[in-house]
């Protein structure tokens, strides 16, 4: 918790990285977000998707996190537009009911996650039939600091918690997937049409799935 509440006191920094801005244009292109929708942005952090959720429509977006910073800074960006915010641990079942969103979201959340493969599953479990999931995850090849991961921000705070999260990367304490490993825990957690590619200037996978 410690780390995040951290990085949460900083993290829209990142929002002056063009590679981060096109990644989170690239998912809400993927997502497929339909006028009346219901959304689920798991691990919301700062809430910059959830703001572009709502930007374009009428759809109702969910955001998700473990950080009282990051919501914090999420609920008075997101003020008045509909969004709700909750605090949840990914590693706990969701307080959410069965089939109830008809897109799910998780942008660089799973990789910090204690076990991806029973967070998916609630990602299945919350999902309508039909609905979509869209996973963003570092990949094992991610370039360090400096080198564009996370943007590769020149704020020297970022820098510095970029750099640990790098670093757990690494000694696979965080959970910096290949396709193949990605693979493998979508399939089975039950999803299907799985597809992948690289996004976020080389530095991390977009995961499409179907329930």
């Amino acid at each position: 918790m410690e780390l995040w509440e951290e990085y949460g006191g900083f993290y829209d920094t990142v929002n002056t990285s063009p590679p981060y801005r096109a990644m989170l244009h690239e998912v809400y292109r993927e997502l497929r977000v339909k006028d009346g929708d219901t959304v689920l942005d798991a691990g919301c952090g700062t809430g910059n998707l959830c703001k572009l959720l709502v930007s374009g429509g009428t759809a109702r977006v969910v955001g998700i996190d473990f950080s009282p910073t990051m919501l914090k800074t999420a609920a008075d960006k997101l003020k008045g537009s509909g969004v709700k915010l909750l605090q949840m641990n990914l590693d706990a079942r969701l307080a959410l009911e069965d089939q109830s969103f008809d897109q799910v979201a998780a942008v660089h959340s799973l990789y910090a996650v204690k076990d991806p493969g029973p967070v998916l599953g609630e990602f299945y479990r919350v999902l309508r039939p039909g609905g979509r999931l869209v996973v963003v995850n570092p990949s094992p090849w991610a370039r360090p600091p400096g080198g564009g991961l996370f943007g590769g921000s020149r704020v020297a705070r970022m820098n510095s918690i970029n750099s640990v999260i790098f670093q757990k990367g690494m000694t696979k304490e965080f959970h910096f997937l290949s396709p193949q490993r990605l693979l493998e825990l979508l399939t089975a957690a039950g999803f299907k049409q799985v597809r992948m590619k690289p996004t976020y200037g080389g530095n991390s996978i977009l995961a499409t799935a179907v329930r």
